[in-house]
């Protein structure tokens, strides 16, 4: 937004551009506020549900009903079933909260895609952001942000910091008895589900349902004499007065 020729004449200075800029990141930070609830919700049920599954399928083990290890495309599809039960479930079973909690997801993946780095022991960012939201949880993505908003030495010790936190944590979820014994030795079974498996594609599948995709995105916010910036998703319309939040602050 700051680049856009247009934006650029229409401000007297740098600064008057820098103090719009300013007030539009403000803007859209108290719109998101509220909607994080949901997302934070979500992984929070979410995250109770694998953990209740997995102890389930170690009880399992331990009484010999169950023998073999899960892989990986039986893990995928057990966390789909959870999280579409969690779609269809309040909040999100209201169409405006459904879409509104998309659009944030949308937004913050796609931030973190472009920030992350894919460090040890991921080898995509895609696999680091997927980890970070189920198995490592928010606490990293704070310790994350915090980093990003630091200055100088005290930016690159909360970098190490939360690296050294995210292994940690991943060290310790794929080393764990219960993870091992359900679902096996191999590395590989204990890889993040992919990314668009997380929400992505359960709340695609309950808003193809509701005859929801596509749909006129209703939550934005002005920054500008009308100019808007939007949450959206892949299946907005509507966006012609304004730029979308994923590339435009």
């Amino acid at each position: 937004m700051q680049s856009h020729p247009a934006i650029k004449a229409s401000f007297a200075s740098k600064r008057d551009r820098q103090a719009c800029y300013e007030r539009g990141v403000a803007r859209l930070q108290f719109k998101l506020t509220p909607l994080m609830f949901y997302v934070l919700y979500f992984l929070e049920v979410y995250s109770q549900s694998k953990s209740d599954q997995l102890d389930h399928m170690y009880s399992l083990l331990a009484t010999g009903y169950q023998n073999v290890p899960l892989t990986r495309a039986h893990r995928i599809d057990g966390e789909h079933m959870s999280q579409c039960h969690i779609i269809r479930s309040p909040p999100f079973e209201d169409p405006g909260v459904l879409i509104s909690t998309h659009h944030v997801f949308f937004v913050l993946a796609s931030y973190l895609l472009d920030a992350v780095a894919p460090d040890y022991p991921f080898n995509s960012n895609g696999d680091t952001l997927a980890s970070m939201l189920l198995t490592i949880g928010l606490e990293r993505i704070v310790e994350f942000f915090a980093a990003e908003k630091g200055g100088g030495y005290n930016q690159r010790t909360l970098r190490r910091t939360f690296m050294r936190n995210m292994q940690r944590d991943w060290d310790a979820y794929t080393k764990s008895d219960k993870v091992i014994g359900v679902y096996g030795g191999d590395e590989r079974n204990h890889d993040p589900v992919p990314l668009d498996h997380i929400w992505h594609s359960p709340a695609l599948e309950m808003l193809r349902r509701k005859g929801r995709i596509p749909h006129q995105s209703q939550d934005w916010v002005i920054v500008w004499e009308g100019v808007k910036i939007y949450l959206h998703c892949q299946h907005c319309e509507g966006m012609r007065d304004g730029w979308a939040a994923a590339g435009g602050l």
